[in-house]
């Protein structure tokens, strides 16, 4: 996956949306689209947060993923 992808879903998730992006918090594991200049730039640009997990901790995302597993 590229980080043009990863802009265009964000783009569009912000224009279908209403939310307020101060508030907003995006994490994500260290994949390169995630890491990439104009995903970082787009995020800085709208004031969203960007939270990564630690470099090789497949654990970071266990409690989300297992919360949303019951959905």
């Amino acid at each position: 996956m590229d980080a043009a992808r990863v802009i265009e879903a964000l783009n569009r998730t912000l224009g279908h949306r209403h939310v307020e992006r101060e508030t907003l918090l995006i994490h994500s594991d260290q994949g390169r689209q995630y890491r990439a200049a104009d995903y970082r730039d787009l995020l800085k640009e709208q004031k969203i947060v960007c939270s990564m997990s630690a470099k090789g901790c497949c654990w970071d995302n266990a409690v989300v993923e297992s919360c949303f597993s019951t959905l």
